[in-house]
């Protein structure tokens, strides 16, 4: 959609309109939508993507199969030079302070305006250790990261609601969680993974039997 004086902008296209938006788990399926979304209507300046290497494939050309998708053929269609806002930052949640180089962690400082930070790996059952990396530490460091954001408009966490397995019957409540943060990223940090593998039903109070 081009940006024109006399078209009218909802009070979501005047809020995103020339801001600079840093997105995580843009290769996602919620992330699919977003960047869609972001490009197409929000008129924002400039959409910076942290995409990480995956199987032989770098960041780049992950981006370049997720453009060629159907649900990017309108924005092609409407506005043939949208890539042109794109810019991707190679890094991976599960690395300390999201594997950013120094030289991006700087550009995203100085240059964000909104961060969404959707990345998450909703694998329930998986090693504690990964699962506390890429969906606690990562928000953690992120969030640090955006303390420093001069020109910080707003911080979105996208999250899967209701999601706890260790419960017998999920209800559509808020838990109460039994254990800090920095307790848990401490813990697997510092830890051998025999050892947090062999703690996991505790840290995640398993209520259980199977």
């Amino acid at each position: 959609m081009p940006d024109t004086v006399d078209e009218p902008k909802s009070e979501i296209q005047q809020f995103f309109s020339g801001t600079n938006v840093f997105l995580t788990g843009a290769t996602g399926i919620v992330g699919h939508v977003l960047v869609e979304k972001l490009l197409r209507t929000c008129y924002i300046n400039k959409l910076y993507l942290l995409i990480r290497p995956k199987k032989n494939k770098e960041p780049q050309n992950r981006l370049n199969e997720m453009f060629s998708d159907t649900l990017f053929k309108r924005l092609a269609e409407d506005q043939p030079n949208f890539t042109e806002k794109v810019v991707v930052i190679v890094g991976d949640c599960y690395d300390p302070n999201l594997g950013l180089s120094a030289e991006d962690e700087e550009l995203l400082v100085a240059n964000i305006h909104v961060v969404i930070h959707c990345a998450a790996t909703i694998t329930f059952n998986g090693p504690l250790k990964r699962a506390c990396f890429i969906n606690v530490r990562s928000t953690r460091d992120l969030l640090l990261m955006a303390q420093r954001m001069p020109n910080l408009k707003s911080f979105v966490y996208v999250s899967t609601a209701f999601s706890n397995p260790n419960e017998s019957l999920i209800k559509e409540i808020i838990y109460n969680c039994h254990i800090k943060a920095e307790t848990l990223i401490d813990i697997v940090e510092n830890l051998p993974e025999s050892i947090v593998t062999s703690i996991t039903p505790h840290c995640v109070h398993s209520k259980r039997s199977d």
